[in-house]
């Protein structure tokens, strides 16, 4: 007499709205942040920064007028070099280190009660998959707040999830996580698929 498998549980991808909703509101924090770094700028280097985003300047351009400036003000350069290192690294750190001190949630996820969760478990992704997660949402989050037409590409990250079944953003398939409902139990189940 064979034994009949239990059905695996599965957990249901979060809503995409819902998704939508809470990346918007993380974006809003990061965007807060950059504005703080970007006020405590020398005027002189503000302006050079607010002429370089209305003007949309082409990239290769850009890096040109970048070092004309740094000749002319020299005392400038320092602060656009952080500016610009921080410009990166704030969307960076922020996802890596809001999901990793409040259990797969960034404040935004938090607010619409979703979690990321590893493949199709309850379980929370292990530090490697958050930071790869982390890494390529940075620079899809990066390409979209930037005028810069080769990080165009980086947008399909977010697109993806609209075609995919399980909703699954680009940085969810590389990393294997998933976005689910924070109800879910952190447990994982006795049955597990074989494919963990």
């Amino acid at each position: 007499m064979s034994k009949e498998q239990p059905p695996i549980i599965e957990f249901p991808p979060a809503n995409i709205w819902m998704r939508i909703a809470a990346y918007g509101m993380d974006m809003l924090l990061i965007l807060a942040i950059l504005w703080a770094i970007r006020s405590a700028l020398p005027t002189t280097a503000t302006a050079f920064l607010d002429q370089m985003q209305t003007e949309q300047i082409p990239f290769g351009e850009m890096l040109t007028l970048s070092q004309e400036f740094v000749e002319k003000n020299p005392t400038a350069a320092t602060q656009l070099m952080m500016v610009s290192t921080l410009s990166l690294l704030t969307p960076l750190l922020y996802f890596l280190l809001s999901e990793i001190l409040l259990s797969g949630c960034t404040l935004g996820k938090k607010t619409f009660n979703l979690r990321t969760a590893y493949r199709n478990s309850p379980r929370l992704p292990p530090i490697g998959a958050q930071a790869i997660r982390s890494i390529v949402k940075s620079i899809a989050s990066f390409a979209l707040i930037s005028h810069n037409p080769l990080l165009i590409i980086f947008l399909g990250n977010f697109l993806i999830a609209f075609y995919n079944p399980d909703r699954k953003a680009g940085h969810d398939i590389l990393s294997r996580t998933n976005v689910v409902p924070g109800y879910l139990p952190e447990v994982e189940p006795e049955n597990k698929d074989p494919n963990f």
